[in-house]
């Protein structure tokens, strides 16, 4: 789609039908909404799917878990480096 298509058709939304940005996404998330049920439903209908599904969802909870706990070490080790090695730097 070209500028010139792009605009004219925006024009029309905004000015004619007065629909904005927020009604679109808001209208969009509605949609999504409906669709999510019907969809998960089908899909967890097969039994791979389903299970590539509680796959992928078990890695990014892992992930998420790994990523919380390394960045809770990084602070704690940080904490303790700038607690007894800072202080010898800045004296010397």
């Amino acid at each position: 789609m070209d500028r010139e298509t792009y605009v004219a058709i925006k024009n029309v939304i905004k000015n004619e039908l007065k629909i904005t940005r927020e009604d679109i996404i808001e209208i969009i998330r509605e949609e999504v909404r409906k669709e999510i049920p019907r969809f998960l439903s089908n899909t967890y209908k097969d039994e791979g799917i389903k299970q590539l599904i509680d796959t992928l969802i078990a890695r990014k909870i892992d992930d998420a878990l790994k990523n919380k706990l390394t960045d809770g070490v990084s602070a704690a080790i940080r904490k303790v480096f700038d607690e007894n090695y800072s202080m010898q730097i800045i004296k010397k």
